[in-house]
This record gives C-alpha cells, sequence and structure tokens, in this order.
C-alpha cells in the first residue's frame, strides 16, 4: 500500500492510501517534531499514525501498539543524516547499511530503479507508474538539509 524510497541524500513516499477501495491522498513522511530525523511509514494509513505518536512520545518499548503484532502492522522508518532504520513488528529499531532501500508494495520497482541510477523521487515515480497500490503524487525530503524538497 506504499512506496518509500532512501539513497542515502533523498527518502521519498509515494501520497496513496486506500479505504475501502477508495484512493485518498495523504502524507505518509514528516519531520520529527522532536528530534532530528524525518519519520514515515508503510501500511495502514491510521496504525502509521499511532506509530508516529509512539515514536513523538519517546519510543518506549513498553508502548508498543499492540496492533504491530497482529497481521495488519506497518512499517516504521526513521532517517537521520546518511543513515535510515525501520521498526517491524516489534518495538527494535533494524539499521541498514545498503547504498539505497525501498520498502512497501512498490518495493521491488524502485530498488530496480535505484540499481540502474535512479534517485529516490525517480524511484518513488516509477514504482507509482507500476504498482496499483502507490500514487497519488511524492514528498521528498533532503537528509542533510532536512527540508522538504517536493
Amino acid at each position: 500500500m506504499s512506496i518509500i524510497a532512501w539513497d542515502r541524500k533523498i527518502i521519498a513516499a509515494d501520497k496513496m492510501s486506500e479505504y475501502c477501495g477508495l484512493a485518498t491522498q495523504v502524507t505518509k513522511l514528516r519531520i520529527s517534531k522532536n528530534r532530528n530525523a524525518i519519520i514515515g511509514f508503510t501500511g495502514g494509513y491510521e496504525n502509521g499514525l499511532g506509530l508516529i505518536e509512539w515514536f513523538e512520545n519517546g519510543e518506549n518499548a513498553k508502548d508498543w501498539p499492540d496492533w504491530q503484532k497482529s497481521e495488519d502492522w506497518c512499517r516504521f522508518i526513521v532517517a537521520v543524516s546518511n543513515q535510515v532504520y525501520s521498526y517491524e513488528k516489534l518495538p527494535y529499531a533494524q539499521g541498514d547499511d545498503n547504498p539505497f532501500m525501498a520498502w512497501g508494495s512498490g518495493r521491488d520497482y524502485a530498488l530496480g530503479a535505484m540499481a540502474q541510477g535512479a534517485n529516490a523521487i525517480e524511484a518513488v515515480k516509477i514504482a507509482c507508474n507500476f504498482c496499483v497500490s502507490c500514487g497519488l503524487g511524492v514528498d521528498a525530503f533532503e537528509l542533510a538539509t532536512m527540508k522538504r524538497i517536493i
């Protein structure tokens, strides 16, 4: 239901969410209110908003949402400087040392695009062209400046 791509310089995401078969435009990436990080998620929109709240409230493992242990969990992404880490079903961050990475239903398209030289924004746009679960625009941030570039 999403695509987030990261190339060590830029993190980008599509803007589509789905409610009962209706595609709606949302924002999946944002600047953390409490930390120098860009945060985002793939998966269910309301679950993602819950993980943002969990992260902004100190990411205490004891407060990890129960729904993350179910079939309807979502991935939570944190990008700082030129590093990225993610949370999946448990409240333990997983680092990534790859030169680029992508998550979500459009992942394979984005990884292929970046393997051929596309940046994260281009990779998200390419994924949106092929994956029916992605689309409705792109949000992107430059990690060095923490500024929105799209």
